[in-house]
Order: C-alpha cells, then structure tokens, then sequence
C-alpha cells in the first residue's frame, strides 16, 4: 500500500513538473521600447529574451509589415504577445516552439457573435425542455483547415493533430516535437508561390470546339487574362485551315465568365486547296464559360464570321461572305494537371 502510494506521488510530481516546464516559456517577462518596428523584431527580441522559438508559416503571416506598438516593460511573454498580435492570430505553445497561425473564419465568426440556436431555445421551464449539444469548436477548426490546407500551405504532422486545440495555450504530451518546421526552407517558399502565381495568372489551355463554320482543335497560351490562339480546323468540306489570333478572359463568379476570341483561319490543305481555292476566315467569338470540375471548362456562344475565297488557276474572287454560326466546346486546364501531379 505504501509503495503504490509513493509511485503515485511520484507521478503527480512528475506531471506537475512537466505542466511548469511546458509554461515556463510563456511565463517568462519580456520588455520590448516603444517604436515603429515589424513583427519579425518583435519576435526576434521575445526569442533572445526567453530561449523560445517562434515558428509561423510566413506565406500566412506578415512579418515584415511596420508596426506601432507601446511600452512593453517586464510582463509575461503571453500577455506580450497578446499585445503585438493581430487579433486573427493565434499562439499555441508546443514544448519550446510557439506556434502561431491564423484563426479559421468560421470560429472567429462565432467568438464574436455567438451561437444563433441559443437566442431561439424557449426557457420557459413549463415546456418540454431542448438538450442543443454543445458545439465542438475543435472539430470546426479542422473541418474548416481540412477545406484549405491544400490553397493555405499549413503543415501538420497526421501524426500529431490530436494535440491541437483551440485554446490560446495547450498542454501536450508530445513537447519534444514541433507540428511546423523550426524554419521554413527558402526553395519551398519560392516553389509554392511560383504555384500559386502559375494558377491565378498563368493561361495554358487545350480544347476543342464546333460551329456551322468549322471545328477546331486549339490551344490558348497566355498571361493575365489575355493569350494567343492557335488552332488546326476543318470546314466539314475535307479541307483543313491554319488560325492565329487573340483573346482575353476574366472570371465574375467561382465558376462562371466571359472570353472574347478573335481568330483568322486561312485554307491550307485538303481537297478545295488541291482544287485551286484559297480562302481566309475571320470570326469573332463572345462567349460564356462554365467550369465543370478543376480542369475542365464548358464554353459557349454565337460566332460572327466574314469568308473569303478566291480561285488562283483562274484568279477569280469567289466574293466575301457574311454570317453567324453557335459555337460550343470544351478546354481543358494544362496548369492545374501538371501542378496537380506533384
């Protein structure tokens, strides 16, 4: 009896002081002057200070954007923090590693507004009384960084999400070990915002489309909205045409928008072209577009054309003509495969 007494005693002092040494770091006082600085020294300065590594994804978090902070004169490191902070970050102490991250919208959303099942509950205790269960704030976290790790680029050891909380400070078993990297490698950073800037603004697309005038097999290459078009097509007379031309494009719903195509196709191959003729084709293509999965877009809308041909052999002009033909197709996104693949 007296032996299973002391083992427990020696397992709450054992707790106890692993519970002081995890929170030692955020006890700790720091002094920092008033000035005009960035979050980066502030950081620095904490670190120097306490022996703590700050570990923070820099893709999410601004360091560098100037800051107007007042005294800071011998408080703890948590109520430092408190102060230089913005208020949708949030700091989660991981054994000497503190780690700050964004908090998700949808929890800011309800710390700030509360619940809305609770202004409806009827408390007249007359009536048949309503159990509403509680609402786990943990799982809305991860449902909500589930949702955006991919765009985010936040990293997590599987291994170790069930020592995440939502609460400012959090206790772990695991205090040897950090859920971020200690520091960001550099080449990484540069590889995901080279990422993120080839799929925002980077145009290369392969497609295929049909009108009354012609069906193309075409590609769009280009930047920023705007990108050259090349296209091999037949006029269903088994006779083939070389295009050339411009467009732009720009998105006005998540899945939906606009392009403009302006294409030349001129003859150069099959049986009108062996026959003597040669002819060009202009159109101008308004269209809609629609994005039916991640790599795949639904285009369509009316083509206005101007047609003109002549015969060389016996160079006679066959005349111009005017028209409009409904275009439909569909381009495939060659950005976002590649990108997908890594």
């Amino acid at each position: 009896m007296v032996l299973r007494f002391k083992i427990v005693i020696l397992l709450l002092l054992s707790a106890t002081t692993s519970f002081a040494a995890l929170n030692s770091c955020l006890d700790k006082n720091v002094s920092f002057p008033q000035s005009n600085t960035t979050l980066k020294l502030i950081l620095k300065s904490f670190s120097d200070q306490t022996g703590c590594t700050f570990s923070y994804n820099p893709i999410l978090i601004s360091d560098s954007k100037p800051l107007n902070i007042n005294d800071i004169n011998n408080i703890s490191l948590a109520k430092a923090l408190r102060k230089v902070l913005p208020v949708d970050i949030q700091f989660t102490l991981q054994g000497k590693y503190i780690l700050l991250q964004k908090i998700p919208e949808k929890i800011k959303t309800q710390s700030l507004f509360g619940s809305k099942t609770d202004s409806n509950i009827d408390k007249n205790p007359k009536k048949v009384a309503l159990v509403i269960p509680e609402i786990n704030e943990r799982e809305l976290y991860f449902k909500s960084l589930k949702s955006t790790v991919k765009d985010t680029f936040i990293y997590i050891l599987p291994s170790q999400i069930s020592t995440i909380t939502v609460d400012t400070v959090s206790k772990t078993n695991n205090s040897n070990k950090s859920l971020y990297t200690k520091t960001t490698d550099s080449s990484e950073v540069r590889r995901l915002i080279t990422e993120q800037f080839l799929r925002k603004n980077v145009i290369a697309l392969l497609g295929f489309s049909s009108s009354s005038p012609l069906s193309s097999v075409f590609t769009h290459i280009g930047i920023y909205g705007f990108y050259g078009i090349f296209s091999v097509s037949t006029d269903y007379n088994n006779s083939f045409r070389m295009g050339y031309g411009l467009g732009y494009s720009f998105s006005f719903r998540n899945t939906m928008g606009v392009s403009v195509n302006m294409e030349q196709n001129t003859l150069f191959a099959g049986e009108s072209y062996n026959l003597g003729v040669r002819a060009t084709l202009t159109h101008i293509d308004p269209l809609i577009t629609f994005d039916i999965s991640r790599d795949f877009t639904l285009f369509i809308g009316p083509s206005l054309y101007m047609s003109k041909s002549s015969y060389v052999t016996a160079n006679t002009d066959l005349g111009t003509n005017y028209g409009v033909g409904a275009l439909i197709g569909v381009k495939f996104n060659l950005i976002s495969a590649l990108l997908a693949k890594k």
